[in-house]
């Protein structure tokens, strides 16, 4: 294990990592292994105990861990002891990895380390008075699997791993693009050059599943085989081994199907190659809608049509969450007034439909291992996000909420078009007019908000609300490296509040980077106006505002 897996596994404590200090009940160890061997979520993760951790807090009560280590001796009982356990007290056995990781402050003790894989099984422990129990994860703690848990936990066990971390029969490693593959593990912002993934039982980290696997072939020779979700990655031509890894595109000019086609084509190729394409491919059908009923200088008139953060997500969903054992492909299909994107096999197993309707289901995985991989790609944004994202964004932008319909075989999710009002009226659901929305931007010091909110009632905003709160320590000058990164990452939590139709007017209250204020006035004057503060005798006053009036004006 790197130094790097050992930081994020200190990140915090949850379902999949536990700490213990000194390991002092070997059995309380042993149980949590057996608990992540038994996966009750379904994740396909496994988990981490890691020894060698003491667990403070920090100034807000958080959990903030330590390294302590473990000295030679106790390390060493503690590694044999659970290990021996782990064989001698749990049925079937478990086969943890231990690794030790040196303290660089104290040469003296280390880290241990257990990792279990999650298991096709289900595992009991024998207790001292040689009764057995199963154990689960419950959140962050481990508990017994009574009842409905341990019915949940005997039903969910199969011998077949999840499909696409199987081997791909007939599959060798020159049906990968490997340009394609390295091009791509280059984007995730791994330790290793892209090719020592492709190599037989290598993880793309510790929570990962290999993308090639080792299977015997001649005599002696075992053979390196890529498991389906390699080929669904990384194949020039995926669909010669998963018959539905396509998409059907289709364009009506209408609102029915019964109007003529203008557009449909079909297209397949390495995943994240699809998917990106076929966000672009979508955008060029995104436009905008002239609302009438908006001021074409105080308020933003050409609305976008759809999210396009929704329509990504629904896109990556989609994929993500589809049943690649089935032959059909995801179909996405524009209407004049909506978009549908329909991915086969239904909601994950354990899914609450009403919940799913609502946008606020717990999310679980019916492809761990390609979620995690979008993720690093950065093509999905966050675990268990995605409904609720498409639900936040589409009203915001449309008015209307999307439609969510788990079907029995298929999953369909519909984003309705923005559709502008007459002049005069108001769509529903906008509540447009006097919201004010504040962004505080520091570059180079600490936050200011505690001056601004000083000089809101002064200022007319007492009721008004802060939107972004961006403070940066260190001073950022265009001549950095991450001066990109950072002038995005402030691009992006600024985006969504100029789209947002219910904040009719932004008010910047800004220190930091000169160069750095005419991105944020290109990003937001020809949407709605900006009120621009300068700093005077200890508090903020209005230096300018800018407006769609101006960018037109002549004088």
């Amino acid at each position: 294990m790197s130094p790097l897996d050992l930081d994020r596994l200190l990140r915090q404590e949850d379902a999949h990592v536990e700490w213990k200090r000194r390991a002092a009940d070997i059995e309380d160890v042993v149980k949590t292994l057996s608990a992540f061997a038994n996966d009750l979520a379904g994740s396909g993760t496994g988990g981490w105990v890691v020894c060698g951790i003491e667990e403070g807090r920090d100034e807000h009560g958080f959990a903030l861990p330590r390294r302590v280590g473990l000295a030679a001796r106790r390390l060493q009982e503690i590694k044999g002891k659970v290990l021996a356990w782990c064989r001698e007290r749990v049925s079937p056995p478990l086969l943890p990895v231990a690794d030790e990781i040196s303290l660089a402050e104290d040469p003296s003790r280390r880290i241990l380390t257990f990792y279990i894989s999650s298991s096709l099984h289900a595992h009991t422990f024998r207790e001292q008075d040689g009764s057995t129990r199963y154990w689960v994860r419950h959140g962050s703690e481990t508990v017994e699997a009574r009842g409905e848990l341990l019915r949940t936990l005997q039903q969910g066990k199969t011998d077949v791993p999840p499909f696409l971390q199987r081997p791909c029969p007939g599959a060798t490693l020159a049906d990968l693009d490997l340009f394609a593959a390295e091009s791509f593990l280059g984007r995730a912002d791994l330790p290793q050059p892209p090719g020592e993934y492709l190599k037989p039982g290598a993880r793309l980290d510790a929570f990962s599943h290999p993308l090639v696997v080792s299977q015997a072939g001649s005599p002696g020779e075992p053979r390196p085989v890529p498991t389906y979700l390699a080929v669904l990655l990384f194949c020039r031509e995926p669909t010669r081994f998963l018959p539905g890894a396509y998409t059907v595109f289709s364009v009506y000019d209408g609102v029915s199907r019964t109007e003529t086609h203008s557009t449909r084509f079909q297209a397949t190729g390495p995943l994240p190659s699809l998917i990106r394409d076929l966000i672009d491919r979508l955008q060029l059908y995104m436009g905008t809608s002239i609302d009438k009923s908006a001021s074409a200088v105080e308020i933003q008139q050409n609305r976008p049509r759809y999210s396009l953060k929704a329509l990504q997500e629904a896109v990556v969903n989609a994929f993500a969450h589809r049943d690649y054992e089935s032959h059909e492909p995801v179909r996405v299909t524009v209407f004049s007034d909506r978009i549908e994107i329909v991915s086969p096999g239904g909601p994950s197993p354990g899914s609450d439909p009403d919940r799913l309707r609502k946008g606020d289901a717990q999310p679980l995985w019916r492809n761990p291992s390609l979620a995690s991989f979008l993720l690093k790609l950065q093509l999905a944004q966050a675990v268990g996000q995605g409904l609720g994202t498409i639900f936040r964004e589409t009203l915001a932008t449309a008015g209307r909420e999307p439609e969510i319909l788990p079907g029995t075989n298929s999953f369909e999710v519909t984003l309705p078009a923005f559709q502008p009002s007459p002049r005069g009226e108001r769509k529903p659901g906008f509540e447009e007019g006097d919201r004010q929305g504040l962004l505080l931007i520091s570059i180079g010091g600490k936050s200011i908000r505690s001056v601004v909110e000083h000089s809101m009632p002064e200022l007319g905003l007492a009721d008004a609300e802060i939107l972004v709160d961006f403070t940066l320590s260190e001073y950022v000058s265009p001549d950095v490296q991450h001066w990109e990164a950072e002038a995005a990452r402030i691009r992006d939590q600024i985006r969504d509040w100029v789209e947002d139709p219910r904040f009719s007017r932004l008010h910047l209250f800004y220190r930091g980077p000169v160069v750095i204020a005419p991105l944020l006035g290109a990003l937001i004057v020809p949407a709605k106006p900006l009120v621009v503060y300068h700093y005077e005798d200890g508090q903020y006053r209005p230096a300018c505002t800018f407006d769609r009036r101006f960018l037109i004006g002549k004088d």
